[in-house]
Formats: C-alpha cells, structure tokens, sequence
C-alpha cells in the first residue's frame, strides 16, 4: 500500500523568503537585582537631600531632584503695589537670579549612578 502525502514536501522558492531580521540584544538585568538598585538609589537621594535637594519624582531606578525656589510672585505684586511701584525693582532681581535645577539619577545596570542635569 502506498502512502500518500496530501502537499508534497519541496524546498521553499527563495524568492519568497522573507529576510532575517536582526534583533536587539536583550537588555540585560541588573546583576543584584531590584533591592539592590533601589537601595543604591536611596543612598543617593540621601545624600542630594541632605545637600538642600528635594525629591520631585521617583521610581525603582530613577529619582528627578529639584534644587532652588521660584519666586512668590503674588506677594511681590502686592507689595508693588502697597509701595506705589517701587517694589517692582526688587520683584525684577528676584525673578532674574532665582533659579531651578533639577537631576535625573538612573541606577545602570552594573550597579552604579548616572547623573544628568536638566
């Protein structure tokens, strides 16, 4: 008795091959893993925040830190206006020096911090 196959097997036309695509390497874990990076950042922020530094997002690996304050700028037109105009000199210099900064720090995955200013 002779077996049959319903599609013949034959060697694919290379002309409708799609072609291999190259892949990304996979993006490699931290070596200690997530505690290990969380606490490596805690120290960090530890440390910006005893320098004056204040958190203003956080995650895992990442933290944003902001130093400096921006202006009250309802309070300086009030006292514009309680001293006839002449606070608006003063409310100029403030607005023109103060500054904010911030810093993004990333955890890498070989364990150390990356600073980068904003």
């Amino acid at each position: 008795m002779t077996h049959y196959q319903a599609y013949p097997q034959q060697a694919p036309d290379p002309r409708y091959q799609v072609p291999a695509v190259p892949s990304a390497p996979p993006m490699s874990p931290l070596p200690y893993g997530q505690p290990y990076a969380a606490s490596v950042l805690d120290v960090e922020v530890a440390n910006h925040v005893r320098s004056g530094w204040a958190v203003e997002s956080r995650s895992e690996t990442m933290a944003v830190m902001v130093s400096g304050s921006r202006p009250n700028h309802v309070l300086h037109l009030l006292l514009t206006l309680l001293t006839c105009g002449f606070w608006v000199f003063i409310w100029l210099l403030v607005a023109a020096t103060s500054r904010m900064s911030r810093v993004a720090l990333v955890v890498n995955p070989d364990g150390t911090v990356a600073r980068t200013k904003h």
